[in-house]
């Protein structure tokens, strides 16, 4: 009896309670880069880019918020549980192969599609499309403070345009690559401004 406590307390587990979740776009073409996440229910985790055979890794952390939100998406699709009927079976271009997958402790679920009409999983795609937009352009503001420093201004005015049209997921996630700028002494004053109220912003909104 005691042996099976522990599968009775698995069965019994919110599905919320997922160990980890995967998200891959392929490129439409070999040419384009494909892009995947790998996240905890933290946010915590690793985003990979691939541009032919070269495969670029790196840890990410999302912010509490937006790792709640990602939660709350995948609620709402049922934890993938009809991932077998995501390709909507309609002939469209090639917009390149999404895969989806969750794990937790009813298992593991997967989707792989090009396109769907599901307005849960479209919503779901925005986010983490978004997410993986964001994670770019962190981390080109991350090479341009090691390397390439004038290019800086421009990728900021980039992040102020981008969060005040509400285009970017996770605001809070990229405080720490926008302090790092704002207290970078060898940063052009424009840069370091710049960042600071951006900070200012998103600790506003």
């Amino acid at each position: 009896m005691i042996r099976a406590l522990p599968l009775l307390l698995l069965l019994f587990l919110p599905q919320g309670e997922f160990t980890e979740f995967r998200f891959c776009r392929e490129g439409p073409r070999p040419d384009v880069p494909s892009y995947c996440l790998s996240l905890g229910p933290d946010g915590s985790g690793r985003f990979v880019s691939r541009t032919g055979d070269r495969d670029m890794e790196e840890p990410m952390a999302m912010s509490e918020g937006a790792a709640q939100k990602l939660a709350a998406l995948l609620e709402a699709t049922d934890y993938l549980a009809d991932g077998a009927r995501y390709e909507s079976g309609r002939n469209v271009a090639n917009l390149g192969r999404k895969t989806l997958a969750v794990y937790g402790a009813w298992g593991s679920r997967e989707a792989e599609f090009n396109y769907s009409s599901i307005p849960e999983v479209n919503t779901l795609l925005a986010f983490l499309d978004r997410i993986i937009a964001q994670e770019l352009l962190r981390l080109d503001v991350d090479f341009a403070l090691e390397f390439d420093p004038l290019s800086l201004p421009g990728l900021l005015d980039r992040i102020q345009s981008e969060l005040r049209a509400d285009r970017i997921a996770d605001p809070v996630g990229l405080r720490s690559i926008l302090r790092r700028v704002a207290d970078d002494r060898r940063v052009v004053n424009y840069a370091r401004q710049t960042s600071e109220q951006l900070l200012k912003e998103i600790e506003d909104d």
